[in-house]
């Protein structure tokens, strides 16, 4: 069972136009674990990931980031860093909003990679909300759940 949105997936935006000078997809999983909030290394974290794919990187700012288990408001622990083909070594991100002009104009895979305190398996419904500015287009999600579904084979047995 693998926790997905309303339309079924684990992505939430993907956008490779031709028109755009970068690529975008927004999704659950990414890397491998980086920072551990407990030993259980067996168990891998919940992570979303921002994946920005440009020949010439645009200036990139996550102005906010909101992990909840329900409408509530009730935050999940996590950790923000980014990971970028120049600097193989993650990152950690300390302060919102996070920008990365530093890297503006290169040619880049650029990741932000959130990991969350809970373990994946573990999660049965997550609330994700997001602003991040990515050149001059600007997203903004609010509320997307995600969670796990049953799936139920009701064809009969001959």
């Amino acid at each position: 069972m693998q926790l997905e949105n309303k339309d079924r997936y684990n992505v939430d935006v993907y956008d490779y136009s031709e028109t755009k000078n970068y690529g975008l997809r927004f999704e659950l999983g990414g890397s491998e674990d980086l920072f551990h909030y407990s030993k259980d290394s067996l168990d891998s974290r919940f992570k979303y990931q921002f994946e920005i794919v440009s020949p010439n990187l645009p200036i990139i700012k996550l102005n906010n980031f909101i992990l909840t288990r329900n409408n509530k408001r009730d935050t999940i622990p996590f950790i923000l860093y980014y990971i970028s083909d120049y600097k193989s070594k993650a990152t950690l991100i300390d302060t919102m909003p996070f920008c990365n002009d530093s890297l503006q104009g290169k040619r880049d895979v650029f990741k932000i990679i959130v990991e969350s305190s809970e373990s994946y398996h573990q999660t049965k419904k997550v609330y994700i909300s997001y602003d991040i500015e990515i050149g001059n287009e600007r997203i903004v999600r609010k509320n997307i759940e995600y969670r796990r579904r049953w799936e139920v084979d009701c064809r009969p047995k001959f």
